[in-house]
């Protein structure tokens, strides 16, 4: 880091500073809070596993406990109450946490719980039609297959005048593409 203007010492001018603490805002600042937690989550007992770096786990005899990390949300399941809280108690112990008790809403994804019939349901409705709404769609009618199977795309079916070059340079073809693939890779 750079000396701060009006703090530069006149004796060392091309001097840095080195930072003993993160600094919100800075670039390096959510790798620094993710080793932390890191560091911490494996000091009680939690593995990150391979296949997905942003959830871990803990196994106590048959009691299993899943927290997952997004920035600074951290989501935790658990076939134990008692262990969830145990849980969120130790992370208390280490940083300021805000319980906001069972989830409802994560990233776009509504989570509805049956304990009766031990189901979890994930949907993204309220998402899908946000994003129909922003793209101006929202009155579309739905279709099982919205392109036919065997499609074959050819220079023809690209714009052949300017004016077709204008109409398709104002559709959000990529916002539409992007939506799409989260909404897929989400549930």
């Amino acid at each position: 880091m750079e000396q701060p203007p009006f703090f530069v010492d006149p004796k060392f001018p091309h001097y840095v500073c080195k930072l003993k603490k993160s600094l919100y805002g800075l670039k390096q600042s959510p790798r620094i809070w993710l080793l932390k937690l890191h560091t911490y989550l494996e000091s009680i007992a939690f593995k990150r596993l391979q296949a997905e770096p942003n959830l871990y786990i803990r196994k106590e005899g048959k009691t299993f406990i899943l927290l997952g990390v997004y920035v600074d949300d951290l989501p935790i399941a658990s076939n134990s109450i008692s262990a969830m809280r145990k849980t969120i108690s130790q992370l208390k112990m280490k940083f300021p946490v805000k319980d906001l008790g069972p989830m409802e809403f994560c990233l776009g994804i509504k989570v509805t719980r049956n304990r009766m019939e031990s189901t979890l349901t994930l949907s993204q409705k309220k998402l899908v039609e946000d994003i129909l709404k922003k793209l101006d769609m929202a009155d579309c009618k739905p279709i099982q297959t919205p392109m036919t199977v065997p499609c074959k795309l050819s220079s023809n079916d690209s714009p052949q005048t300017i004016m077709d070059e204008k109409i398709m340079a104002s559709l959000p073809y990529r916002q539409i593409l992007g939506s799409a693939r989260y909404l897929v890779s989400c549930t």
